[in-house]
């Protein structure tokens, strides 16, 4: 032992290991204990919101501006599709965005209140961000708003829990 230089060695196998750090073997295990922070949870709900929302809003515009402009010159079918897609795309993304950033907002202060990462916490933060987002509108939209945002927290949850994204999503909230 006494030949051994511990200027060579490197500073991290000379570390101790916490006792508390815990290493999965199987992937079920892992998915199965694993919490995302708040902050890499808003990253990625964020960011797919986001695409999903310009997306779907791309899609429709592109479909209102084919109908509108049937029968008009190719230049300005062009125009009326580029404008229409921007336009849908741009706005339908930021309200997914937004929607999103209120669940994850909500859904990390009910996780810190409970500790638990049950469904009621899912349909408690969706109708939050629901309400939320429809509260100027009166308090009959922002009902309606948060029954909508349960009930999408709830099954997009359960559909991820459940497979149904594919095996490499499973379990991703």
């Amino acid at each position: 032992m006494g030949r051994i230089n511990p200027s060579v060695l490197s500073p991290r196998s000379l570390r101790a290991r916490p006792l508390d750090d815990v290493e999965y073997v199987f992937a079920e295990d892992y998915r199965a204990f694993r919490k995302k922070s708040g902050t890499e949870q808003l990253t990625y709900l964020a960011g797919g919101s986001y695409l999903t929302g310009a997306v779907i809003g791309a899609g429709r515009g592109f479909y209102g501006a084919m109908h509108d402009s049937a029968g008009k010159a190719a230049k300005l079918r062009v125009n009326a599709v580029l404008n229409g897609t921007g336009k849908r795309g741009a706005a339908m993304a930021n309200t997914f965005g937004v929607l999103a950033l209120a669940f994850c907002l909500s859904e990390s202060i009910l996780y810190n209140y409970t500790s638990d990462e049950t469904l009621t916490n899912y349909a408690a933060a969706g109708a939050a961000a629901g309400a939320l987002y429809k509260s100027t509108r009166g308090p009959r939209t922002a009902a309606i708003w948060a029954a909508a945002g349960a009930a999408t927290a709830i099954g997009t949850v359960w559909a991820s829990r459940e497979g149904y994204y594919g095996r490499g999503l499973q379990g991703v909230l």
